[in-house]
């Protein structure tokens, strides 16, 4: 599943850049504009910049907890910590100076009324949100099917298990009774010299039949 840090640090790296440009036209005392909108634009950057390390603060703050569940290590997290107190810093700056420029010459004048702009920050607001709850839909799903796959391998181990532990109990219990069997025949075996050497030929041959289809049935028996 595709890492979505990288994806919105992309964005927060290239708007800080668009923010950095607006602001050097804010402060320059030559091209310093009126009625531009440049500081309109400015500040809707600002708030989507923001949004975007907030949300970055917050993922940061769930991986650095188990970070080998998600594949990083604890030095990837450092640096992701360290370069989002080093993006804060900047904007921070960014702002200042844009801040420090409005209080001595005054508030910049835009040519769209307060409304106007109002609605177009709420409107870029609301697109950059519908993009981070797509971006939240999508991690859900690969996360639900991952999570369904593990599922199914642990079904499969447990399987396997069980089966290899029935396999073992079936060869313990196939020794054992190939045990007692030896015995016996090996008993047997003692019984049939001793009435070989007690017993006339007739009666020898008689005996011989007789115990080997005893030891033919034991046999029988023993392996069904």
């Amino acid at each position: 599943m595709e890492d979505p840090f990288d994806d919105i640090k992309e964005d927060v790296e290239i708007n800080l850049k668009k923010c950095e440009k607006i602001a050097k036209k804010l402060t320059d005392e030559a091209t310093s504009p009126t009625g531009e909108g440049c500081s309109k634009g400015f500040y809707e950057v600002v708030e989507m910049i923001k949004v975007d390390l907030k949300d970055l603060e917050v993922s940061i703050k769930v991986v650095e907890k188990t970070p080998e569940r998600y594949g990083l290590t604890e030095c990837e997290v450092e640096e992701r910590v360290q370069w989002l107190i080093i993006m804060e810093n900047k904007l921070h700056r960014i702002i200042e100076s844009v801040d420090e420029k409005e209080t001595t010459d005054g508030p910049f004048v835009d040519d769209d009324s307060p409304d106007e702009q109002e609605n177009n920050a709420d409107e870029l607001l609301r697109q950059h949100f519908d993009k981070q709850r797509e971006s939240n839909r999508e991690q859900d799903v690969e996360l639900r099917r991952l999570d369904a796959a593990v599922c199914r391998q642990k079904e499969i181990a447990v399987g396997i298990d069980e089966e290899l532990t029935a396999q073992d109990k079936l060869l313990d219990g196939l020794g054992e009774r190939i045990d007692a069997t030896t015995a016996k025949l090996v008993k047997l075996s003692r019984k049939m010299d001793r009435l070989i050497n007690e017993t006339s030929d007739t009666k020898k041959m008689i005996t011989i039949i007789l115990l080997s289809l005893v030891l033919v049935a034991l046999i029988i028996l023993t392996f069904t």
